[in-house]
């Protein structure tokens, strides 16, 4: 007698988690990962066939990761750093978003240069195994900066400005400089400006972040002069001179004369500021008082942007 040798055979894999295999129409999986099937006639010879099916799962790939935000908003110097790498078999590749595919040799591997936001990494093992895990960079603290509504004022007039920040500033800087008390300061106070300004401030905190706001100063230019239509230089202490009155928008007075009815200069005075009781006629010409009358009067008045204007009136002398 001579006999066949048996017709056996066996099926070990290792596979990833959730993969099935079918033998013989049983169906093995993480569930049911072993067993023995016997294939009727199966052999060569005809004689059935015997597989032992031995089935090993691993866990899905998973890695554990630390970020770092970039340094201020819109950058692009944060990282991926993968501490671990679980599940699957070794060795691993590892893709960022779709490129830059490393063989994970040591750990930890850092990918940096990376902006804010949701980025992929994708896991492939020794067994041809993808998994994907999503990743997201936290974006850096939003600065704010806030200079407030617009402002309006006088030709003349100041007007302070606040900046109000939602962080520790290191260093402010404001331009234009023009009118500035200050350009490195929080609350600068913008000193008569002659015309609209538009100022910018940029607030810069202790890692060189920078954040911007601007505010226009508008200059509404009334030109205010005043001379009273009459006056009483009697001594006592009221009403006693005739002189240009005026608002903060006045730099200086460049004349101002009295004429009598005859056309003859009573009085005249170059380049003196207004609103000066003690500077202008006192009812006198060369000593004498002058008498009880109607008397012209001119003024050349220049503002503090420049321009010069001329008024000119009467003035009753009581």
């Amino acid at each position: 007698l001579s006999f066949y040798p048996e017709a056996l055979g066996s099926l070990e894999q290792t596979l990833p988690t959730g993969t099935t295999v079918v033998v013989n129409g049983t169906v093995y999986s993480q569930t049911n990962p072993s067993g023995i099937e016997i294939i009727e006639g199966g052999s060569a010879t005809g004689c059935d066939s015997v597989v032992f099916v031995n089935l090993t799962f691993v866990a899905s790939i998973e890695a554990a990761v630390k970020t770092t935000s970039p340094i201020c908003l819109g950058d692009v110097n944060g990282s991926i750093e993968i501490t671990e790498i679980m599940g699957g078999q070794p060795p691993y590749v590892v893709a960022l978003d779709g490129s830059n595919s490393t063989q994970v040799t040591t750990l930890p591997l850092i990918f940096n240069d990376l902006d804010a936001g949701t980025h992929q990494l994708t896991f492939q093992d020794a067994l041809g195994t993808l998994s994907v895990q999503e990743v997201e960079i936290p974006a850096p603290q939003v600065l704010l900066l806030d200079l407030g509504d617009d402002q309006t004022i006088q030709l003349g007039e100041s007007v302070s400005l606040l900046a109000q920040a939602s962080f520790p500033v290191s260093t402010w800087q404001w331009s234009p400089a023009d009118f500035l008390s200050c350009t490195d300061c929080a609350s600068p106070t913008a000193e008569q400006p002659t015309g609209d300004v538009t100022y910018l401030v940029t607030a810069t905190d202790a890692n060189g972040c920078t954040v911007e706001d601007e505010i226009k100063v508008f200059v509404k230019k009334i030109r205010e002069v005043f001379v009273p239509n009459a006056f009483s230089p009697n001594g006592d202490g009221f009403n006693d001179v005739l002189t240009v009155f005026a608002g903060q928008q006045v730099a200086n007075v460049k004349i101002f004369k009295v004429f009598n009815r005859w056309g003859a200069v009573m009085f005249e005075l170059e380049n003196y500021s207004p609103n000066q009781v003690t500077l202008g006629w006192d009812g006198t010409f060369k000593g004498k008082k002058m008498d009880v009358g109607v008397y012209v009067w001119f003024a050349e008045v220049e503002f503090l942007d420049g321009e010069v204007e001329v008024f000119e009136g009467g003035v009753t002398l009581v």
